[in-house]
C-alpha cells in the first residue's frame, strides 16, 4: 500500500518550490502546488481502486 508520495529536485536548474518553499526533497500533501520554473501543478491524493 502506498502511504505517501515523496517529489525530488535533481540538480535542476530551475529549481523545485513546493507551496513557495523552494526544496530539494519532500513527502507531498494532498493540495500541494508544485513549481517547476514556469510550470505549476498541484498534487492530488487519489483513492485506492
Amino acid at each position: 500500500m502506498l502511504r505517501g508520495a515523496r517529489h525530488y529536485d535533481l540538480g535542476s536548474v530551475n529549481g523545485t518550490s513546493v507551496d513557495d518553499t523552494v526544496i530539494a526533497g519532500v513527502e507531498l500533501k494532498d493540495g500541494d502546488v508544485l513549481k517547476f520554473g514556469d510550470a505549476e501543478a498541484q498534487f492530488v491524493k487519489g483513492d485506492s481502486a
